[in-house]
């Protein structure tokens, strides 16, 4: 049975099943063919009989009344027309008695039949006679004849009784024949069928237990391999499918062998060249890990050397002396040549003694084998590698030798590309010494042939007035004719001249066009060398971030101290190295600043800001060095308004101007002035009475990496970049750095913004400094419920506080954005009165790590800010947003109100959406114990649930089977509602639409697989709450272990980094969290790992080998299993460009180098949740 196949068993099993069910078939016909005769044989024979009889009996009566009426009769004529319907009864008579004997099959009634047949032929005899004698008038006679002819009929009429009788018992005996035919057909059917059944069943169940014992015996082998790992061939008897499926499988688990043994050799291979330092050493290493790997006993590797053409033995392995001579090969000579000409590779077997030797210390063997293949990397040859082996190299092992070709090509390619970027960065600093020097010749040649042009303009003034003169001597021509002949000579000689004054000016134009020639190509080679510069820059930016990650996040790890194993000096140590390494960052994102402004990558994004905002920010920033100097910090604001233009590099010029003032003085005061200027421009003014500036340095301090005191001696240090970064950025803003300053007296720089626009609502209260927060967190008891107020205001914090008091409550104040955040994850807080104009950070950031903050996001907080109501706060999970200024009700009913949100109803959401689907998955979605979802599919019904309800949000589809979605939105507005509206629309709307539909929403999302997160986060802000039910309702965080509030336990993260050190320290700093760390070193290798292991974010770094990370993150964007794995992008490079292609391939966020420890923990926190 093994041998047979499935589908000979399959048909084996149909062919069985047809025969019997043919043979039951005609059997059955014929029992039906039978039962047919019998019910034939009743209506053929016994029913006609009986009914011929009967039918004749009639026939007989009514000649019998026909017979009567002729014998009244005397006329003759109606006799004879009386006779003609006896005639036509007989003649029925005759055909009831033909078919009575036709259909007869039984004696008694043949017999019957024809004596009744004799009797009724003698009765018409008779009658005839009757007929006759009647005619002739003998009456009598013919009455004696009737009456005998009575007698007959009587006769007549008893045997067609009886023949009708026989008929009738001959067809009851057919119908019980005709039962019991029946009876026993039921009878067979069933016992053939129940047979046929078990027949089949038994059938069917050993030909499927033959296929299903040898698949399920497969299925366990394969489910082993799956579950353990390892990877066991199927054994399987028989030549059939599943025999075949096993060979296949075996056949897939020995090429998945294969492929491991190719992925770790190339890994490994990776790691090798990942070590090594130089391209010297990776060659060296490379083919030592590959002569080891595959057990070749002697190797080569050969360098294309483009300059001479020439292979060139660059790294051996087990190559002696001797062997060591021949170095180099042209292409197309031997082996090595030969494969560096076709670009492919060359196989040798069965190598003769004499050829070539593997030498030990104690033997010199024949290699059985040689394989020589070529290093390309874009179709391009970079070298040559060939090695002999004891033994053979298969397919396997070649397909091992061409994927390493590949590694080691691109990464020869790369480390020569360094090389010659190095060398292109000492061209181009050649060229640009060339290009000055040109300059300043070619503006030498522009003077010399300016002075000769001024000699030839006078020389051509010359020649006007010598024409003049013979003009005069041409009247006294025959008196003078000497003179003239004289003055002709002189004009031929003044002709010659200046013919040859002509030559000279072509030659000096000539000259002029092939300088201008050159110029150009200089001024070529000078836009190379800035390309050049710029790649310089980028390079260089990635190469020192790099390291300098490692040092500004090691340090900032180790500064935690959380072991207590440090020192307070050792802590100092760690500060200095940390501040060190935070310096180094601002020269390098100084250099670069400088280097996007040049660049013209420089945006600028201008927005409505307030001058008070900028002033006490600068206030706050430098009010603490100006202390530490003990130099006095004045602010004034004489504009306190809005306006508009780029916030913060206006802030970041105002930074640079006042950290100078400040650095340059040393006692005295610095003063920071916002006035206004002419029209809507305004200045503003930082002024020093510092060393001041000299006149002749004045503009000198603007220029790139110069200051007022270059020497060495010089008491102030810097790199000079700060005031020329600045001067650039005001230029891009629209703006103006003005300088007035006097040497030992001071100075003033003034920043000039034009054409700002001021906003019609101009206020004029004063700024308000606060220098420290009150304290009331010690003072609360656990017993009653703790308000946290961050206000800077301390009036009228203290006048909540007094409110709190009356209503039992305990109170903490915070006057900065920073301190409410300590107090919040330090202290038991029931409800939060937040600012949103605080000094430090806005109270937009303050609300944001709350509500991104798992412990804390349950905690109700209420905005009271002077600032204008919008929806911004309560999108972002704000429960109400009150305008300043408050009285005592408004402010004990916000209070009541948050501490008893607990006790609330839950939050009411309604869902507009006509795909009745997608209505029923998003209520899924969102539905919880807080949450009460309803929903509505036209126009009219969501107005009507809106009239009738009270909803904390909507979630609107702008295209409705019935309505739309914009009508909905414009009825709110009318109405006044005060509704948070996310539009949630598979429709792409056009700029005009977006426009028209953001008067109304607050959100936009467009429908997309991966919409629905968006769509939770968007409304889990707006209802401030948390999916998931939390044991305990209040939380404490210490101020040591707040950033515990991040938990990673049990959570895989892929690191993919090409330097270790990078590695090393971002696996340091998140393993303190718990997260098991994975590591590898290019974008390939991460895609392996993916397929392997399940991931729950990738930390991808831009720059690395093999394939880069924007290669990286878009293959895993293109696969459909990882779509919900956040990624992390890790740049070097901090311009927007490359910001923004991060974001583009597929990047949730993104983090530059060197990564900052808060910055990581944040975004870490933010996107592991989802």
């Amino acid at each position: 049975m093994k041998r047979l196949t499935i589908r000979g068993r399959l048909i084996a099993a149909l062919l069985i099943f047809t025969t019997i069910f043919t043979s039951f078939g005609i059997f059955t016909i014929v029992k039906i063919r039978e039962l047919e005769s019998v019910t034939t044989s009743i209506y053929d024979d016994p029913l006609k009989v009986s009914s011929a009889a009967i039918e004749a009996r009639v026939n007989i009566i009514k000649m019998q009344a026909q017979i009567k009426d002729i014998l009244l009769l005397t006329d003759h004529k109606l006799i004879r027309e009386k006779d003609l319907q006896r005639i036509i009864l007989m003649n029925r008579i005759y055909e009831n008695l033909d078919n009575i004997r036709d259909h007869s099959t039984y004696g008694e009634s043949l017999d019957l039949e024809i004596k009744t047949r004799k009797s009724f032929m003698k009765w018409h005899q008779n009658h005839e006679l009757m007929l006759n004698e009647m005619l002739y008038g003998n009456m009598d006679k013919a009455k004696e004849i009737s009456i005998y002819n009575m007698e007959l009929i009587d006769h007549i009429e008893v045997n067609l009784s009886k023949i009708d009788s026989n008929a009738k018992l001959r067809a009851a005996e057919l119908v019980q024949q005709a039962n019991r035919v029946q009876k026993d057909l039921e009878i067979m059917l069933i016992v053939l069928n129940i047979g046929l059944v078990a027949f089949f069943t038994i059938l069917f169940t050993f030909v499927i237990r033959s296929i299903v014992t040898s698949i399920n015996k497969l299925q366990n082998i394969m489910n082993e391999s799956a579950v353990t790992g390892v990877l066991r061939p199927a054994e399987m008897e028989g030549d059939n499918e599943i025999a075949g499926i096993a060979k296949h499988y075996n056949a897939l688990i020995q090429k998945l062998r294969n492929q491991f043994w190719l992925k770790d050799g190339q890994n490994l291979l990776n790691q090798e060249i990942s070590a090594a330092s130089g391209l010297k050493d990776m060659t060296q290493r490379s083919l030592n890990y590959i002569v080891k790997n595959l057990g070749a006993g002697k190797g080569a590797l050969y360098l294309y050397n483009e300059n001479n053409k020439l292979l060139e033995l660059h790294s051996s392995y087990a190559y002696t002396e001797k062997e060591l001579r021949f170095g180099s090969y042209v292409l197309g000579e031997g082996i090595i040549g030969q494969v560096g000409l076709d670009g492919t590779p060359i196989y040798m077997e069965n190598i003769r003694d004499y050829e070539g030797y593997i030498t030990t210390g104690v033997t010199l063997e024949a290699a059985i084998s040689i394989y020589a293949f070529p290093l390309l990397f874009e179709d391009k040859l970079h070298g040559v590698i060939e090695l002999a082996s004891f033994e053979g190299f298969d397919e396997l092992k070649r397909e091992f030798l061409r994927e390493a070709g590949v590694i080691i090509a691109a990464n020869i390619y790369s480390e020569i590309q360094n090389q010659k970027v190095k060398n292109l960065l000492k061209i181009s600093e050649k060229a640009q010494m060339e290009a000055r020097y040109s300059a300043s010749q070619l503006l030498r040649t522009n003077q010399i042939l300016e002075e000769q042009q001024l000699r030839l303009q006078q020389q051509s003034e010359e020649l006007q007035q010598t024409n003049s003169e013979l003009e005069e001597q041409q009247q006294l021509l025959q008196q003078q004719s000497e003179e003239l002949q004289q003055t002709n000579m002189q004009l031929e000689e003044q002709q010659m001249l200046m013919e040859e004054q002509a030559k000279l000016l072509n030659i000096k134009n000539q000259q002029m066009e092939s300088s201008g020639l050159e110029l150009l190509r200089h001024s070529r080679q000078l836009e190379a060398a800035n390309k050049y510069k710029s790649q310089f820059l980028a390079n260089m930016s990635h190469e020192l971030r790099t390291p300098l990650n490692s040092i500004i996040l090691l340090s900032r790890l180790l500064m935690k101290n959380e072991n207590k194993q440090l020192s307070k000096h050792e802590l100092v140590k760690l500060e200095v190295i940390y501040g060190s390494g935070q310096e180094l960052l601002r020269l390098i994102n100084d250099v670069l600043d400088l280097s996007k402004i040049e660049a013209g990558k420089m945006d600028v994004n201008n927005e409505e800001f307030h001058t008070r905002d900028l002033l006490k920010e600068l206030k706050h920033m430098f009010d603490g060095e100006a202390q530490e100097r003990e130099i006095k910090l004045q602010c004034k604001d004489y504009v306190n308004d809005k306006v508009n233009g780029d916030y913060n590099k206006t802030a970041q010029i105002a930074r640079n101007l006042i950290s100078n003032a400040i650095k340059f003085t040393s006692e005295g005061n610095v003063s920071i002035d916002i006035r206004p200027h002419e029209s809507n421009d305004i200045k503003i003014i930082i002024t020093d009475t510092g060393i001041g500036i000299s006149k002749e340095n004045i503009n000198k301090i603007f220029e790139e990496f110069q200051q007022g005191d270059g020497s060495i001696s010089r008491k102030y240090g810097g790199t000079g970049l700060g005031l020329s970064i600045s001067k650039k950025l005001a230029e891009v803003i629209n703006g103006e750095i003005l300088v007035e300053s006097e040497e030992g007296k001071g100075s003033s720089f003034s920043l000039l913004l034009r054409n700002v626009k001021k906003s019609s609502d101009t206020k004029t209260d004063e700024l308000m400094l606060v220098s420290k927060s009150t304290d009331e967190a010690a003072a609360a008891n656990d017993a009653k419920k703790v308000i946290l107020i961050i206000e800077e205001d301390v009036v009228f914090a203290n006048y909540i506080k007094g409110i709190n008091d009356s209503m039992g409550f305990s109170t903490v104040i915070a006057a900065t954005g920073r301190e409410g955040l300590d107090r919040v994850s330090s202290t038991r807080i029931d409800a939060i009165l937040l600012d949103l104009v605080l000094s430090d950070i806005s109270g937009i950031e303050v609300l944001r790590e709350i509500r991104s903050t798992q412990e804390l996001r349950n905690i109700p907080v209420h905005i009271v800010s002077p600032r204008d109501r919008s929806n911004l706060p309560q999108k972002m999970g704000a429960v109400g947003c009150k305008q300043k200024p408050l009285g005592k009700e408004e402010i004990s009913e916000i209070i009541s109100g948050m501490v008893n949100i607990k006790t609330k109803s839950p939050k009411r959401l309604l869902i507009v959406e006509d795909n009745e689907k997608q209505r029923n998955a998003m209520k899924e979605l969102l539905e919880g114990v807080d949450t009460i979802v309803e929903t509505a599919d036209t126009e009219e019904l969501a107005k009507s649930r809106i009239e009738q309800n009270d909803y904390h949000a909507i979630i609107l589809d702008l295209e409705l089977a019935s309505g739309n979605g914009a009508n909905i939105c414009k009825f709110m507005a009318m109405k006044e509602y005060e509704i948070p509206v996310i539009v949630y629309t598979g429709k792409d709307l056009t700029v005009e639409q977006e426009k028209e539909i953001k008067k109304y929403a607050d959100s936009i999302i467009i429908k997309t697989a991966n919409s629905d997160d968006r769509l939770l986060d968007e409304v889990t802000l707006f209802l401030h709450k948390i999916k998931k039910n939390n044991p305990t309702p209040h939380y404490l965080i210490s101020k040591t272990n707040k950033q515990h509030a991040l938990t990673l336990e049990n959570k895989k993260i892929l690191i993919a980094d090409d330097d270790a050190r990078n590695i090393f320290v971002l696996a340091s700093a998140l393993e303190d969290f718990g997260a098991e760390i994975l590591e590898t070193e290019n974008g390939k290798e991460a895609l392996e790992i993916l397929e392997h292991q399940q991931v729950d974010m990738v930390l991808m770094d831009i720059m690395m080998p093999v394939m880069d990370g924007y290669q990286a993150i878009k293959a895993i964007r293109n696969n459909e299993k990882y779509n919900n794995i956040p990624i992390i992008a890790i740049t070097a490079k901090s311009l927007k460009d490359d910001r923004d292609k991060c974001i583009a391939a597929g990047a949730n966020d993104y983090i530059s180098k060197p990564v900052d420890y808060d910055t990581l923990v944040r975004l870490i926190k933010a996107w592991i949740s989802k």
